[in-house]
């Protein structure tokens, strides 16, 4: 339950998530992007069925909400319960987890095209400092160019800033 509360947390953004920025926002609501089940799975190395059963703990508990109605996708039920997770974790263990989900994502996005590259981008701008620069460079501006697809330049602009901090930051 551990990993999956704390992967969790990274994956929907804890509260220092890529130096400082907000969390992943989903463009459609407000809310924060909900974490996708197989993707904690992979993170933690366990099965998907058994993460499923991990978020229907955590809905039944009141931590987490349902964003479907067979779990797979769901989010925390406060910004609270994410911070914490999130602030709780020494921050080579948040890089760590960053760099795991931003590779369990590109996988996904590789094999499927159901990542978008802002999330890919956003874990691994986070993990810069152990990462290097080119994989957050490359998913940011896939990012950037999906956004600028769609109009939204500022958005698109943000995450080649993101990169350019975090790699400032890191002496990267």
């Amino acid at each position: 339950m551990i990993c999956f509360s704390v992967a969790t947390g990274v994956i929907s953004g804890g509260a220092s998530a890529v130096a400082g920025q907000e969390a992943q926002r989903d463009r459609t609501d407000g809310q924060p992007q909900p974490h996708v089940v197989d993707v904690v799975a992979e993170v933690c190395g366990d099965e998907p069925g058994n993460a499923v059963d991990l978020a229907a703990e955590g809905i039944g508990a009141g931590i987490l909400v349902a964003d479907d109605p067979l779990g797979a996708r769901a989010r925390f039920a406060h910004d609270l319960f994410r911070d914490v997770l999130y602030e709780g974790l020494p921050a080579r263990d948040r890089l760590s987890l960053h760099l795991q989900v931003g590779g369990a994502l590109e996988q996904r996005h590789d094999t499927s095209n159901r990542a978008h590259p802002s999330e890919i981008a956003r874990h691994f701008a986070a993990a810069i400092a152990l990462d290097g620069p080119d994989r957050a460079l490359r998913w940011a501006l896939a990012a950037a160019a999906a956004d600028r697809a769609s109009l939204a330049f500022a958005e698109s602009a943000s995450y080649l800033g993101r990169v350019r901090v975090a790699a400032e930051t890191n002496g990267v």
